[in-house]
């Protein structure tokens, strides 16, 4: 693979991008094998930012939470505050290979791992399967949709298109 120059550098594969939309100026970005790169400049200049080396799948921001999510292939979910320092908040993910990550407006966070949907409450220190989930066949990338007739939590599924359920 043939490195692009960047604002960030000479880089190769970068997957993920999210913006605090309250403080705009501050960007993180994540790719494969090049963990997460910072900006306080909204993207003039970059800085290394933790998870060195490892793969970055997404990176959200959630308003609800005031944070950073980012996905890492194999390592679970991360949180940020700023995008400096990191924690893994992967605890009661059965697996560690998450497939996608949805936080709701009230900051409740939906995750998807081994075809298994999860939920983890603001104030949780764990994820739990989700009761009444099934896990559909290669259930991936959860989505929280607000509708006139209520809440509904979508995750696409490989052969059957996607699988939806009332919260």
């Amino acid at each position: 693979i043939v490195p692009w120059s960047t604002p960030l550098g000479v880089l190769a594969d970068m997957r993920a991008i999210a913006v605090d939309p309250a403080r705009p100026a501050l960007v993180v970005a994540g790719g494969a094998g090049g963990g997460i790169w910072r900006s306080v400049d909204a993207g003039r200049t970059w800085v290394a930012s933790g998870l060195a080396e490892e793969s970055v799948r997404d990176l959200t921001f959630a308003p609800a939470l005031g944070s950073f999510s980012a996905i890492v292939a194999g390592e679970g979910v991360f949180e940020s505050s700023d995008g400096t320092a990191w924690t893994d908040v992967s605890s009661g993910l059965e697996s560690l290979d998450v497939d996608g990550l949805e936080v709701a407006d009230d900051g409740t966070r939906y995750a998807v791992s081994g075809g298994v949907v999860y939920r983890r409450a603001p104030s949780a220190s764990a994820w739990e399967r989700m009761p009444g989930a099934c896990a559909p066949h290669d259930a991936r990338i959860p989505r929280v949709v607000s509708r006139a007739d209520g809440r509904w939590l979508y995750v696409t599924t490989g052969l059957d298109g996607f699988a939806r359920l009332r919260l």
